[in-house]
């Protein structure tokens, strides 16, 4: 049975999560927020409340790797490395982009051969001054382009 703590930083969304087994039992978001350093150990307290699971009981510490807000990334990232060191957890960067790219595909659709529809996956965030993050990824998920801030 898989334990994992999920923490997201990369935008202006501060997330935590418990997922057991790849369902999600906790879950805590602050929308809108620049305020991750304030609120990020907070949202882990209240997800292993929510859950019913001591921090020592998890099985490793997923967090999002960027591309995304410098500093924000830095508190997800440093918050998430202290408890694995402090646990002895492993743990999980999880590529920002590619997780939205994920997240965003529909149900897969065939042709009258059976093969997959040719899909390109556009995940973007928000890198300010008129700039959005951004990678080109193919039906299965390789990527095509790398990271790079576009205007």
């Amino acid at each position: 049975m898989a334990k994992i703590l999920l923490i997201e930083t990369a935008t202006e969304v501060c997330s935590v999560a418990i997922a057991v087994n790849g369902a999600v039992v906790a879950f805590e978001e602050a929308p809108d927020s620049l305020n991750h350093a304030a609120l990020l150990t907070l949202q882990i307290s209240r997800c292993a409340q929510q859950s019913g699971l001591a921090l020592s009981e998890l099985d490793a510490v997923a967090v999002s790797a960027g591309p995304g807000s410098y500093t924000s990334l830095r508190v997800g990232v440093s918050v998430a490395k202290g408890l694995c060191y402090a646990l002895n957890k492993p743990l999980i960067a999880v590529d920002t982009l590619l997780a939205l790219a994920m997240a965003g595909k529909p149900p897969v659709k065939t042709d009258s051969k059976g093969k997959d529809g040719h899909l390109f996956f556009l995940p973007m965030i928000d890198a300010r001054r008129n700039e959005v993050w951004t990678s080109i990824y193919d039906h299965h998920f390789r990527q095509i382009t790398p990271p790079q801030p576009l205007i």
